[in-house]
């Protein structure tokens, strides 16, 4: 049975629309086209987000909050972000901060992409956590 479809509006720049209609074939495809850059996206962000331990996430999570996020850095900032945070705390040389570093460098562009992904869907829940009624 295929998926119920949900009509809705995006606005998009002029840069994402040339992008979008390199891809269309015809009349009738913009949507199929952003859906199937969406799906690739998340299928990347899925495969290739690094393996990093909770403690490596929280830290993460913690520099790349929403206010870096409303920034829209590139995604190679990520170590740069670490390596400030570290600088600013004094936290200069120490062994999680320094493995943390490693892993982003193995990790790779698209790692790192995955990375401000996973932080933008973590600052996402815990939006809606805390917007949502307690009961």
């Amino acid at each position: 049975m295929p998926k119920p479809q949900l009509k809705t509006s995006i606005y998009l720049d002029p840069e994402i629309l040339r992008i979008i209609s390199e891809r269309e074939v015809g009349p009738g495809t913009r949507s199929e086209v952003v859906r199937s850059a969406v799906e690739r996206y998340a299928e990347i962000c899925e495969r290739c987000r690094p393996k990093l331990t909770n403690d490596q996430w929280k830290l993460l999570f913690y520099v790349l909050d929403e206010e870096w996020l409303a920034k829209r850095l590139p995604a190679s900032y990520v170590s740069a972000a670490v390596q400030d945070w570290e600088a600013r705390l004094g936290k200069s040389g120490q062994p999680h901060v320094t493995e943390l570093l490693t892993a982003l460098e193995h990790a790779g562009f698209p790692g790192q992409v995955a990375i401000v992904d996973a932080a933008e869907r973590h600052c996402a829940e815990q939006r809606r956590n805390e917007e949502s009624p307690r009961s």
